[in-house]
């Protein structure tokens, strides 16, 4: 299920471009959510032939592209936001050119998570990688219904993406959203982190704080 498309059929615009708008939105998310749950179940793979029990490193490669993945998301959703009536055909085609651009760095950011998961799991485990090598065609089955009961897949409200960028679960209190907050924020500042996206990131951690406080 996708996100929320509401701010898209809100706008005021022809319909030929807000349904042209709706597919490169609807492409973008589905995008996003196939990725991501992609590469949940690479590493899920990782833990049942390694025989991994629990591996925080996992789980913060996991988180980081996550924050990425929704950042980029979350660019697109603002530029589409700020259209008004005189949008045209030029303003669509830059959007669809950013989109795709886009999509291509978050396959790089996909593969370069998958690499540093893999030397890590090469450095502490000492196992043979081509074991756990993931043929797509021959587990194409498995991998949509891992998709299907995936919970990025499951619910499509704008609460819960926050809890998502947050990293924490739907039933979190007020105090540990402001304690994720307050974790990420430290990590993620540009004056602590030099990554270029840091600004970004930051911006999308703060709009999901303010989604989510006060909700107990």
């Amino acid at each position: 299920m996708l996100k929320n498309t509401d701010f898209i059929n809100n706008l005021k615009i022809q319909e030929q471009p807000k349904e042209e708008l709706l597919f490169l939105y609807e492409h973008l998310s589905t995008k996003s959510i196939n990725l991501m749950n992609k590469f949940s179940f690479e590493l899920d793979n990782m833990k049942n032939v390694a025989n991994i029990q629990e591996e925080p490193f996992f789980n913060t490669i996991e988180s980081e592209l996550k924050l990425k993945v929704f950042m980029k998301q979350n660019i697109i959703e603002n530029r589409i936001q700020n259209i008004d009536e005189n949008f045209n055909e030029i303003d669509l085609k830059k959007l669809e050119q950013l989109i795709n651009e886009i999509i291509y760095k978050l396959n790089e950011n996909y593969v370069y998570s998958l690499k540093k998961v893999k030397e890590y799991v090469l450095t502490n485990y000492e196992i043979n990688f081509a074991d756990i090598e993931i043929e797509t065609k021959t587990n194409k089955k498995k991998f949509e219904d891992f998709s299907h009961n995936n919970i990025l897949k499951a619910n499509s409200t704008n609460n819960f993406w926050s809890y998502e960028i947050l990293g924490i679960n739907l039933n979190a209190t007020d105090a540990q959203i402001k304690q994720a907050y307050k974790a990420l924020a430290k990590k993620y500042h540009p004056d602590n982190n030099k990554d270029p996206e840091a600004e970004e990131i930051m911006k999308l951690i703060n709009k999901a704080y303010n989604i989510l406080k006060g909700k107990e």
